[in-house]
């Protein structure tokens, strides 16, 4: 008793791993010709699975079957094996009705061998009921057979049918890919309309056609078209032919006219064909750029270079001597620039291309501003930087800012300019761009963001200078005795303050001053001999403010950062220079030229 119970588990158990893979792997079902001899008999089938249909010798009679979509989506016919019994490939044809019994899909496979397998893709189709139809080309005297199946995926992005007249041309979002179908006609041609909206003129328009797929019937040739909100019609191309099933292509096409354009295709098919596709439209923003040239002592006028590439030499000490900058770009943005020149001061602004400075004189530039015209100019910002005699590198100006050096007779070397959409930044520092000195400079209090001056020993007060320039003097021997600090915060952005103290010598370690009020001596002699400086409020979360100081024997010392000391202590070595920065927090100290790397910047016994 208990080996016939394990004989009938065994047997259980085979029934049950052979009906397993059957529902994995369903066999074909076979569909009897008593069903689906008309509509009315169609025979239903069902998404996913496979089916065999054969007729016999000399029939070649209508097959109908049915089956219904729930959703809007495409639909994937697949036929195979379209042959007889001697392996003979036959055509087969292919329409598909909807529940009113219009024709959606009209085709027929290819008779030759290498149309074996036989897909329809992408077939648009609203919810309801269809009914597909086949029959075979011709079955002479011998059977044909052929084994099809649907599957069904749902989708918002497919061709809108009919869209074959203008009047019905399907709207396309740029940017978002299609499912297509361009069907062969019995009438010999048929026709794709889309429409899409060009808003900007100066953008090139991307047409792309991809996943094409055909029957490869001899006449697969698609005629493409333009036309523009004025009704005049452009080819984009007189032929559109693909010999295989692998490849894409794609039209960049420059479209001058804002408003509503339309994308038309047809073909003449005198013999029935179908193709397939997926369409998208993309708009590409032209980028916009920026070119420039230099004419360099010795070497007179360098290549044009693009977009942050250097133009002049570095390490070479030659000099810059004239400049040309224009802007590429199909929008309304220009540019001018002026460059102060060795002698002459500030020269008038130069526009689109047209030299500033000198040639043939020997002139050094030593400054330059350089900033936008034009309506799209707001959408940009020009940043720029200089080689600059004894300071190398400085940071980044932008839009006008001078960038360069004053009153110091040095030489421009090299230069960077960058082309940014509004609100990207450049990389390296941004700010420290001109150096003017103090004794020579004629500011207001509010220049820059960050705005100092000194009182200097001989001298007295010297007028403000801003953002990096130097204040005092160096290779002089005087002191400086005492300094105001004051910030923009209309040019920052940022409310807070800034505060400063200074060691003077006798009486050490003053308080605070802040925003502006004098710290230090006046008219006792005293000089400065080190500087603690500290933002205040919000601008101590959003910037960080640098400085340094010229020393007496030392030179330049290195870049002090928020409240560090810079200077000296138990030396008795006056202070004589003093530069200050503001740099977005986080930013790296500016260059360490005039000084010498790895200078400590406050040195104390």
């Amino acid at each position: 008793m208990r080996l016939f119970k394990r004989k009938i588990l065994s047997v259980l158990c085979s029934i049950g791993l052979i009906l397993g893979l059957l529902m994995i792997n369903p066999m074909p079902v076979s569909a009897t010709t008593a069903d689906g001899g008309s509509l009315a008999t169609a025979y239903p089938i069902q998404e996913g699975q496979s089916y065999t249909k054969t007729w016999e010798k000399y029939k070649n009679d209508y097959f109908y079957c049915t089956f219904n979509v729930s959703e809007k989506g495409y639909i994937t016919l697949d036929f195979t094996k379209v042959q007889n019994a001697s392996s003979q490939y036959r055509k087969l044809y292919i329409k598909l009705y909807d529940v009113d019994n219009n024709v959606v899909f009209y085709s027929r496979t290819n008779s030759s061998e290498d149309a074996y397998n036989y897909t329809r893709l992408n077939l648009g189709v609203e919810p309801g009921k269809y009914y597909l139809q086949i029959w075979p080309e011709n079955t002479y005297s011998v059977p044909q057979t052929t084994t099809f199946s649907y599957d069904f995926t749902k989708s918002n992005n497919w061709e809108a049918e009919p869209n074959d007249a203008i009047e019905y041309a399907e709207w396309v979002n740029l940017g978002k890919n299609y499912t297509a179908t361009f069907n062969g006609a019995e009438d010999g041609a048929e026709y794709d309309y889309y429409r899409f909206k060009v808003d900007d003129s100066t953008a090139d328009y991307k047409i792309r056609l991809e996943n094409y797929r055909d029957i490869k019937d001899a006449s697969s040739t698609i005629y493409i078209y333009l036309r523009d909100p004025q009704g005049k019609t452009y080819s984009i191309k007189s032929k559109f032919v693909y010999e295989d099933n692998t490849k894409d292509a794609y039209y960049v096409l420059e479209l001058p006219e804002q408003g509503d354009w339309y994308l038309y295709m047809y073909s003449y098919a005198n013999q029935i064909t179908q193709v397939s596709y997926n369409l998208s439209i993309t708009k590409i923003e032209k980028p916009v750029t920026v070119s420039y040239r230099t004419h360099v002592q010795s070497y007179g006028w360098q290549d044009f270079v693009l977009d942050g590439a250097m133009s002049g030499t570095s390490g070479l000490g030659k000099r810059l001597e004239g400049i040309e900058i224009k802007v590429n770009s199909s929008k309304d943005i220009g540019i001018r620039y002026k460059t102060h020149v060795q002698s002459y001061g500030w020269q008038e602004w130069r526009y689109n291309g047209a030299m500033s400075g000198t040639s043939g004189e020997a002139k050094r530039l030593e400054a330059i501003c350089i900033e936008l015209t034009g309506d799209d100019k707001d959408k940009y910002d020009v940043y720029y930087r200089v080689h600059a005699q004894s300071y190398g590198w400085l940071g980044w100006a932008k839009n006008g800012q001078p960038a360069g050096t004053a009153g110091q007779s040095k030489r421009l070397e090299g230069i960077e300019i960058k082309l940014l959409p509004k609100g990207q930044l450049p990389g390296g520092t941004v700010g420290y761009s001109y150096i003017e000195l103090g004794k020579k400079a004629d500011n207001s209090s509010s220049a820059g963001m960050v705005n100092y001056m000194t009182h200097v020993q001989t001298y007295g007060n010297q007028s403000y200078v801003y953002d990096g320039s130097v204040s005092g003097t160096f290779g002089e021997a005087k002191r400086l005795e005492g300094i105001r600090i004051k910030l923009n915060t209309s040019k920052t952005g940022v409310s807070g303050g800034i505060s400063y103290r200074t060691h003077v010598q006798t009486y050490g370690w003053l308080d605070w001053s802040k925003n502006g009020s004098f710290n230090g001596t006046s008219g006792e002699g005293k000089r400065l001999e080190a500087i603690e400086i500290k933002l205040t409020g919000e601008m101590a979360n959003e910037y960080d403010v640098y400085y340094r100081v010229h020393a007496q024997t030392f030179g330049w010392l290195g870049w002090a950062c928020n409240g560090q000391p810079a200077g000296t202590a138990g030396y008795s070595k006056r202070l004589e220079g003093i530069q200050i920065v503001l740099l977005p927090k986080g930013s790296a100290a500016p260059s360490v030229l005039p000084g010498v790397a790895g200078t400590s910047s406050f040195i104390q016994k």
